[in-house]
């Protein structure tokens, strides 16, 4: 697997306003600093949650009701062009949108795809290169708004499930700032390593329903995410049926958190610090219609003074989710 981490867009906004007691006076005092320390703990906290947030929303997508009426929606058509170009056009079954997919005959091609919102998303792909029974396909994806994903996906051919399956590239925001991504899945687990512009990072490995691809939630999921001041916060999750329960943190500076989890990744609990409980962390996520999350959260301190938290700017910046609703779909592929 490369060694470049994963760069995942956030841009959805996450606000934490922190509700503190205590009194303001001159000088910092211990409990000012403990009170910065548990802060940052909270800020990184809930930017590996919206991180974790949007993977997961991008890989194990929810199947939602039509917006639409897809009754007459689902027809494609099919020619075969003289030099051998198989040209499928038509409307998807789901949301009625249209698309137009060509296959070149030395395996290459691109797809162009419509919303009936008028977003749009197209598709490149090379020519396949296979070196034994790996196969590998440099891919370019570009979105509505100019952001686009160069990548190799490379699979091994060699095993019924088609597995390993690695997606190895790069996101371009419109400015030109770019991040680096790496997802590899097997049957057992999905694992990412993902990069932010500010040099933080996260490595997130989720358990998986053998040959389901489906997260296993009683197996559960983990991660490491390294702030870019260099603290490491290792969190776990479990869940129970179809949704996750329980979130708990342990930072190298010896904060830990033990959270609760309800719908869509909102959650409440503590963070303690050497041994004693510092403060209680709530927050909620609302769904937006970006298909990014709007996580707002009120951290209670027994002891600081009163401000206001935001995760960095680069967590902010990216999140696939609301470009990809399902990365299989959209990989290239010869057919539906």
């Amino acid at each position: 697997m490369s060694s470049r981490a994963t760069a995942l867009t956030i841009a959805g906004l996450v606000t934490v306003l922190v509700v503190v007691g205590g009194c303001s006076g001159a000088g910092v005092d211990a409990d000012e600093v403990r009170g910065g320390d548990v802060r940052a703990a909270a800020t990184d906290h809930l930017s590996t949650v919206v991180l974790v947030a949007s993977w997961l929303s991008l890989l194990y997508p929810e199947v939602a009701p039509a917006a639409v009426d897809t009754a007459e929606c689902g027809d494609w058509e099919m020619e075969t062009l003289p030099d051998g170009t198989i040209h499928f056009w038509g409307t998807m079954s789901g949301d009625c949108s249209a698309f137009d997919r060509t296959i070149r005959p030395d395996g290459s091609g691109a797809l162009e795809r419509t919303w009936l919102d008028g977003k749009t998303f197209n598709q490149e792909w090379d020519p396949p290169v296979e070196n034994g029974s790996v196969v590998s396909q440099a891919c370019r994806d570009t979105y509505w708004d100019g952001t686009h994903l160069d990548y190799v996906l490379t699979t091994d051919t060699s095993t019924s499930t088609f597995t390993p399956q690695i997606r190895d590239g790069t996101a371009t925001l419109t400015d030109g700032r770019q991040m680096d991504f790496v997802q590899t899945r097997v049957p057992q687990h999905d694992h990412l390593i993902l990069g932010l512009a500010d040099g933080a990072t996260l490595e997130f490995n989720v358990c998986l329903i053998p040959l389901r691809y489906q997260p296993d939630f009683a197996a559960g999921a983990t991660g490491t995410f390294r702030s870019p001041a260099g603290v490491e916060h290792e969190f776990d999750m479990a869940g129970q049926g179809q949704s996750w329960t329980k979130w708990n943190f342990t930072s190298s500076d010896g904060k830990t958190g033990v959270f609760t989890l309800s719908g869509n990744m909102a959650g409440s609990g503590q963070i303690r610090d050497d041994g004693g409980t510092v403060a209680a962390l709530r927050w909620t996520a609302t769904p937006e219609p970006d298909g990014t999350r709007d996580i707002a959260g009120v951290l209670d301190m027994l002891a600081a003074r009163s401000s206001e938290i935001t995760p960095s700017a680069a967590a902010r910046d990216f999140q696939m989710d609301r470009w990809i609703k399902n990365v299989t779909e959209l990989g290239p592929m010869p057919g539906f």
